[in-house]
């Protein structure tokens, strides 16, 4: 019996050991590939569908954590042999003392058994796992969750609830979503990319039309609590809140619906009459997407499943997250055109996916031009993007139509910066193409995702009563944002806190 209760305990030993190189390898992992995801956005997607997500970061970990895990296997039996080849001896350390003429000799005795592994091996596990909630900052996520705001009930405007007013000849949206697309690529340090622009197209059309900065050169917005990552984001410039689940909450998967309380984009055109359609290079299910473009506007969704019942893709196709940009702008140019023979007004919104981490996706047609593959991916997208909104000028529809560029929120890992660049001083990308409206009030700005929202209806030329909505403020009129009015750090707080009204009036049906 007791050698049989001593392999059960040798057998936990073991099992810690293993636990813990893999929690190591894991935490150098995410330390080099994923160091601004937050908790926000793992608690999100622990809540929602993840069909259709993209694998390849398990095939990166394994590449990257291969050697780390096989040489800390042999280290980890080399000490298993040890200790079984000095089980249940004592190792006697002999300290010998001297006073005048009386010597003594002192021993330490140390019984090396398993139990003492098993302390060990405790105390690593338990080290690793404040570490690993360290890095995506969940002691900091827990106390901001904890605190409560009165942000929603003081400065939340409810779009429906407001007047807006469109010009008689309403004016078509092309809004497109680049993909972890940063204004911080324009001017690299040469110690990150032996080329210091990644985006000197995209940088031509801000400076060629309204961008909003935070400087008085290419800038962009600032990311907020609860928006960095793709549903986010959307969810961030289409209704001018921040996603934020409770941490004790359902998925959205259980909820009768996707914020409900929320008024947003998609809602205000489908009741103007708007033709509205999504497309995008990957499955629509992911991340809650299609709940909330069905429910937000009655999108008519164009995704990967799409293109393969059309007969545009083979049956087995699937690449990166789906299908690559390149199909997806030519499938985008056939979906618009088709939109711009209906006589009515259209949203036509598309979001790319090349550029989504880790490292990106690289087109056979690409060119290499760096030696850091993300960096050769935002290269080509730049020409791509640039090659779109080009074509969607030549168009007859183009006059009466508006086009918007923006990243989705900020590219999550090291990859490219490898921690040359600090995570503040990076921006999301944002340009108005053909507005409405301008301003030259458009530089110096501090500003947030959550700031596209009331400004791309202001950019189709609406009229908004009070130029706020949702926590947003149209960039285009006089009215400070939030941001400018309390300090940004203090907004980003108040939105990372937890809101007994906006889980009673945005989260949950109110009915």
């Amino acid at each position: 019996m007791k050698i049989r209760k001593q392999k059960v305990k040798n057998i936990v030993n073991i099992a810690f050991l293993l636990i813990c190189l893999l929690l190591y390898s894991i935490l150098v992992f995410v330390k080099s590939n994923y160091s601004n995801v937050s908790c926000e956005e793992l608690f999100f997607h622990l809540k929602v569908p993840l069909t259709g997500s993209n694998t390849g970061f398990v095939q990166s970990y394994l590449t990257q954590s291969g050697s780390l895990l096989f040489y800390g296997i042999i280290v980890i039996i080399l000490v298993i042999i040890y200790q079984r080849t000095l089980y249940n001896r004592k190792i006697v350390f002999k300290i010998f003392t001297q006073k005048k003429d009386n010597k003594k000799t002192r021993e330490i005795v140390i019984k090396n058994d398993f139990k003492r592994l098993y302390l060990v091996s405790i105390a690593i596990f338990a080290v690793l796992i404040v570490l690993l909630a360290h890095q995506v900052k969940f002691f900091d996520y827990i106390k901001k969750s904890l605190r409560k705001t009165q942000i929603y009930e003081h400065e939340y405007v409810d779009p429906a609830k407001v007047t807006l007013t469109f010009p008689e000849q309403k004016r078509n949206l092309i809004y497109i979503y680049l993909e972890s697309m940063e204004s911080t690529y324009a001017d690299l340090p040469s110690s990150v990319s032996n080329k210091s622009n990644l985006i000197p197209k995209l940088e031509e059309l801000a400076m060629n039309n309204t961008s909003f900065s935070d400087t008085d050169k290419l800038g962009g917005a600032y990311q907020t609590s609860n928006v960095g990552w793709t549903m986010g984001g959307i969810f961030a410039q289409s209704s001018g809140l921040p996603l934020k689940l409770p941490i004790d909450g359902n998925g959205l998967q259980f909820y009768d619906s996707f914020m409900p309380g929320a008024t947003t984009l998609g809602d205000i055109l489908n009741k103007e009459d708007y033709n509205q359609e999504f497309i995008m290079g990957s499955i629509k299910e992911f991340g809650g997407r299609e709940k909330f473009l069905t429910e937000h506007g009655s999108y008519e969704i164009y995704d990967i499943t799409s293109a393969k019942k059309l007969k545009k893709l083979p049956d087995d196709y699937y690449v990166w997250w789906g299908y690559e940009d390149s199909k997806l702008f030519d499938f985008a140019k056939e979906e618009v055109e088709k939109l711009s023979q209906i006589d009515l007004p259209f949203n036509f919104q598309l979001i790319t996916t090349n550029t989504h981490f880790e490292e990106g996706y690289l087109e056979d047609n690409c060119p290499i031009i760096t030696n850091n593959k993300y960096a050769n991916s935002v290269i080509c997208s730049d020409q791509q993007v640039y090659d779109f909104v080009a074509w969607i000028q030549q168009q007859p529809f183009y006059e009466n139509t508006t086009i918007v560029l923006a990243g989705d929120h900020l590219l999550m890992g090291e990859y490219l910066y490898k921690n040359k660049v600090p995570l503040s001083n990076r921006r999301v990308y944002n340009v108005f193409i053909n507005s409405a409206v301008t301003t030259e009030n458009k530089n110096n700005r501090v500003f947030t995702t959550l700031d596209m929202f009331p400004t791309t209806l202001a950019s189709l030329g609406v009229e908004i009563e009070g130029d706020r909505l949702g926590l947003g403020t149209n960039l285009f009129s006089d009215q400070q944002t939030l941001p400018e009015k309390m300090g940004k750090e203090k907004f980003d707080l108040e939105l990372a806190s937890s809101s007994k009204f906006y889980d009673k009036n945005i989260l949950y049906d109110k009915k």
